[in-house]
C-alpha cells in the first residue's frame, strides 16, 4: 500500500497536490512528533493488555516507535504527523502490523492529546522562567528598601515610595500570573485519548491506563467534548496575554526610565542598540521588542477565539490553525520573561538622579491627612488649604516646605477662620521623603520594615510554587518510567 493510499483509505480519489499544500499541517507538526510517538506506544500497550491485538503486531510496532529518530522526515502528502508516523511504522514493521496502530483511535483524539502533552511541557518551562523573574524582582526589592522613588498617577509624580516597594508591586502582578497559569495546568493535564473521532469506539478500551502512562491526572470524560475542546488553548493564550500585559508595562517603564528625560536607569549595553546614523544614541530595543511580542500574543488570542466561536461540536480542521498560535505564544512569552529578568539583573538605578526629582510637595497628601486629624477639621477643608499652599509655592517658585512654614497659619485662617500650626519636627517627618516612607507602616505600605516583611512572605510563596512545579514535572517523569517498564516487561515476557 502506498503512502497516499494510507491517507485516502479507498474512499477518495483525484489529484491532491494543491489541496494537500493547502490543508497539510506537516510544517507545524514537528513539535508534536514525540508526543504522537509516545501516544501510539501507550495505545498499543493498552490494546494488547485488553486482548484486542496480537503481541507480535504490538511488539513490531512498539520496537519501531521506541527507536524512531526524532528528525525522521515528514511527507506533506501524508497531511500530518499522525499519518507520517503510521506510514513510517508500516514501512518498518510491515503493513499488517502497522495497520493495527489506528485500531480504536482517531487522529482527532490523538492530536488533542498530543497538543495537551506539549502544552503542559511548555507551561512548566514558562512557569520556571516566571519563578526566576520573581526571584530577580525580590532580590532587587531587598537591595533597595531605603532608596526613595517617585510613584506616579496620570504619569505625574504623586507620592514617595521606595524602589523596593515599586518592584514588589510588579512582583505581585507577575505572581498572580503564575497562580493563574498553575490553575490552568490542571485543566490542560487531562487526556482525551479513547474518545475516538467523536463517539469513542465499539471496543472496550482502558482510557485510564492510557492517561496514567502518558502522565495525565485523569481523562476528559465526554467523548464529544474530549475531541472538540480547545478552550484550554484559548485559556492559555488568554493567560499569556495577561502575563504579557504586566511584562509589557514593565518594559514601557524601562523605556521611559532609560530616556534622557527621566534618566533613572542605565540599561546594560547588551540589551540596547545604537543608531545607524546617530552615534550618541542608546536605544532600549529589547524592551521595545517585548512590547511587540505582547501585541503578537494579543492578536493570536483574538484570532483563535474567532476561529473557535462559530464551530459546531465535533472535530473541525479549523483547529489545526489555532495550534501554531499557541506554540508561538508560549515561545514569545517565555523568551520575554527570561530576557526581562536578565536585563533587570544588570540594570543600574541612578540614585542621585532619581532623588533629584523628588520634591517635598510630594508629601502634600500626607500633610492634608495630618492636618485633618491633628486640627480636627474636615479632610476636604484640609485638602483645600494644602492645595492653596502648593499653588503659592509654584507661583513664588519656592520650596513647598518654606511656603508651609511661612503661610500655613494665615492660609488656614482664610479657609476655616482660625490659624493652624504644625510642629517643625512633624513637618519634617511628612515632607522629608526618607522619613515619610519610614512612617508608612500600614500593611502593604512602602516603609522599609513593611517591604522586608512582604519580601520574606513572597520568598516563601515562591518556594512553595517552585515545589509544585517540580512536583508536576516529577509526575510526568514517573509516568515515563512506568511506560519504559511496561515496554521492558513486554520485551522480556515471551
Amino acid at each position: 500500500m502506498s503512502d497516499l493510499d494510507v491517507l485516502r483509505g479507498g474512499r477518495l480519489a483525484g489529484a491532491l497536490d494543491e489541496t494537500l499544500q493547502f490543508t497539510s499541517s506537516v510544517s507545524d507538526d514537528r513539535i508534536l512528533a514525540n508526543a504522537v510517538r509516545k501516544i501510539n506506544i501507550v495505545h498499543l500497550l493498552m490494546l494488547l493488555k485488553k486482548g484486542l491485538i496480537k503481541k507480535k503486531d504490538a511488539m513490531a510496532c512498539i520496537e519501531v516507535l521506541d527507536s524512531m529518530p526524532e528528525d525522521f522526515p515528514l511527507n506533506v502528502e501524508l497531511e500530518d504527523v499522525h499519518m507520517n508516523i503510521e506510514a513510517y511504522v508500516s514501512s518498518k514493521a510491515g503493513d499488517d502490523s502497522g495497520g493495527q496502530m489506528n485500531l480504536g483511535k482517531s487522529r482527532n483524539d490523538q492530536v488533542a492529546t498530543a497538543i495537551r502533552m506539549v502544552s503542559r511541557e511548555r507551561l512548566l518551562e514558562l512557569l520556571d522562567e516566571i519563578i526566576v523573574l520573581e526571584r530577580t524582582l525580590l532580590e532587587i526589592a531587598k537591595a533597595n528598601t531605603d532608596m526613595v522613588f517617585p510613584a506616579y498617577t496620570h504619569l505625574q509624580r504623586a507620592q514617595v515610595v521606595t524602589l523596593s516597594h515599586y518592584f514588589l508591586a510588579y512582583h505581585d502582578a507577575i505572581a498572580r500570573d503564575l497562580e493563574r497559569l498553575m490553575e490552568c495546568y490542571s485543566r490542560v493535564n487531562a487526556s482525551p485519548m479513547g474518545a475516538g473521532a467523536v463517539a469513542t469506539v465499539i471496543l472496550d478500551l482502558d482510557r485510564e491506563y492510557v492517561a496514567h502512562l502518558l502522565g495525565f491526572a485523569g481523562i476528559l470524560e465526554n467523548s464529544v467534548d474530549a475531541v472538540t475542546a480547545r478552550d484550554f488553548l484559548i485559556e492559555i493564550l488568554s493567560l499569556l496575554s495577561l502575563l504579557m500585559t504586566d511584562v509589557e508595562r514593565f518594559a514601557n517603564e524601562i523605556i521611559l526610565w532609560s530616556s534622557s528625560e527621566f534618566s533613572f536607569i542605565e540599561i546594560p549595553d547588551e540589551f540596547a542598540s545604537t543608531s545607524s546614523i546617530m552615534p550618541q544614541k542608546k536605544n532600549a530595543v529589547v524592551a521595545e521588542v517585548i512590547r511587540s511580542k505582547s501585541s503578537i500574543i494579543f492578536g493570536d488570542l483574538a484570532a483563535s477565539i474567532h476561529m473557535m466561536k462559530s464551530l459546531p461540536l465535533g472535530y473541525n480542521l479549523d483547529y489545526q490553525d489555532m495550534t501554531p498560535k499557541l506554540w508561538e505564544g508560549l515561545k514569545n512569552a517565555r523568551a520575554s520573561v527570561r530576557i526581562l529578568g536578565k536585563m533587570l539583573k544588570k540594570t543600574v538605578f541612578k540614585k542621585d538622579q532619581i532623588e533629584k526629582g523628588i520634591g517635598d510637595e510630594m508629601g502634600a497628601a500626607d500633610l492634608a491627612n495630618y492636618l485633618s486629624v491633628d486640627s480636627d477639621i474636615p479632610f476636604r477643608k484640609a485638602h483645600h488649604i494644602v492645595g492653596l499652599l502648593v499653588r503659592s509655592a509654584i507661583e513664588k517658585n519656592e520650596s513647598f516646605r518654606k511656603t508651609v512654614t511661612e503661610n500655613l497659619g494665615k492660609t488656614a485662617e482664610r479657609i476655616i477662620g482660625k490659624e493652624l500650626h504644625i510642629d517643625p519636627a512633624k513637618l519634617d517627618l511628612i515632607l522629608d521623603p526618607h522619613k515619610n516612607v519610614e512612617s508608612k507602616k500600614t500593611r502593604g505600605g512602602p516603609s522599609p520594615a513593611e517591604s522586608l516583611r512582604m519580601i520574606s512572605d513572597r520568598w516563601e510563596r515562591i518556594s512553595s510554587y517552585s515545589s509544585l512545579v517540580n512536583g508536576k514535572r516529577e509526575m510526568i517523569e514517573i509516568s515515563e518510567k512506568a511506560l519504559q517498564n511496561e515496554i521492558k516487561n513486554l520485551k522480556e515476557v515471551k
